[in-house]
């Protein structure tokens, strides 16, 4: 009896030892650079509210990561997430907006929503559109920040992201990406 209980002990131990080599093995590590990217130079949480397609608007959680090259978004829910980058020379500025703000813009009797989706793109409509239901008031200013960029194709694109999640430092990211944001000259990207 004696022998089959240590020989289970020393089952568990070996079991418990594999577990952990695995575990060592599967993790990324944080501290090497991605390939092709450089140096690591910072990151945010932020949660994304539009402008990368195929990912889920609104509701995941992306870390947003500066190297060299670009901005490396990470849909950061998932293990061994999806990533895609956005190159510093295709971003023409970047902007922090209060829901107030946007708000404010978009109030119009035709509508909320249409009126700040021309002024603010998807990010007006939705909070347009919001600030004409309900009569709850909020004391917590919602912050907004937006990226905007010239697509492959040439045409404007904007990314924007919530900042109201655990880990999001939306102005040490900003303060950190200003830097590596091409000085444009040309009107078109005023």
């Amino acid at each position: 009896m004696i022998v089959f209980v240590i020989l289970l002990i020393f089952i568990l131990l070996c079991i418990l030892f594999l577990y952990y080599v695995r575990s060592l093995n599967s993790k990324p590590k944080t501290d090497a650079p991605h390939p092709n990217s450089g140096s690591f130079h910072g990151s945010s949480m932020f949660k994304l509210i539009d402008g990368i397609d195929g990912w889920g608007k609104g509701i995941l959680i992306i870390k947003a990561e500066l190297w060299d090259d670009g901005i490396m978004f990470h849909q950061s829910a998932i293990g061994d997430s999806p990533h895609i980058t956005l190159l510093y020379d295709q971003i023409t500025s970047t902007s922090v907006y209060t829901e107030e703000e946007i708000i404010e813009k978009s109030k119009s009797v035709l509508g909320r929503a249409a009126a700040g989706a021309v002024f603010f793109g998807p990010l007006g409509a939705i909070i347009g559109g919001m600030s004409g239901t309900g009569s709850t008031s909020t004391s917590k200013t919602n912050f907004y920040y937006t990226i905007n960029y010239v697509k492959s194709d040439s045409t404007p694109g904007m990314i924007t992201l919530g900042t109201s999640c655990s880990g999001c430092n939306w102005s040490k990211f900003d303060n950190l990406l200003k830097p590596f944001i091409p000085q444009k000259n040309n009107p078109e990207y005023l």
